[in-house]
């Protein structure tokens, strides 16, 4: 591929060639220790699932709680995908959807549907192929759901 030129190259119409030839042998590396990596991420993921639960106990009393709610799942919704677990992006997404729509204390609808989708996630991450095609139905519609009810709050 060519491609022209900055500066005097330009003027004389000269091109510069580069290559964009994939080395398949570094994509299957990268691909191998994302997949080694996936399994410490569902380690990690378990943990952070423990502390959204933790914080959604105290979040109907304390905007830091639902602050941290917001800042967790952004947090997991970017992870989720890198790993190879996009229904967990999905849901942290939903998660931080609802969240943000929280003005100050998480009300009782609120708690509710976090708690919801934090135990649509758990399930989701013990599924970790997402071979479960009810589960993962079940997720997209609970998903749906909240960008219809919080999407524009």
């Amino acid at each position: 591929m060519a491609r022209k030129k900055g500066g005097l190259s330009e003027l004389r119409g000269e091109t510069e060639r580069f290559d964009l030839t994939i080395d398949t042998k570094a994509a299957a590396r990268a691909e191998s220790i994302t997949a080694a990596l996936a399994g410490e991420y569902l380690e990690y993921l378990r943990g952070e699932l423990g502390q959204l639960d933790t914080l959604l106990s105290q979040a109907r009393g304390s905007e830091r709680a639902v602050d941290d709610l917001r800042r967790k799942a952004h947090d997991i919704r970017g992870q989720g995908g890198s790993f190879g677990f996009p229904m967990i992006s999905q849901v942290a997404d939903a998660m931080h959807i609802l969240w943000e729509a929280q003005d100050g204390f998480l009300d009782a609808e609120g708690e509710l549907t976090g708690r919801e989708l934090l135990a649509l996630m758990r399930r989701l991450a013990e599924d970790q192929e997402n071979e479960n095609t009810a589960l993962v139905a079940e997720a997209e519609r609970v998903v749906d759901r909240v960008w219809l009810e919080y999407g524009d709050a």
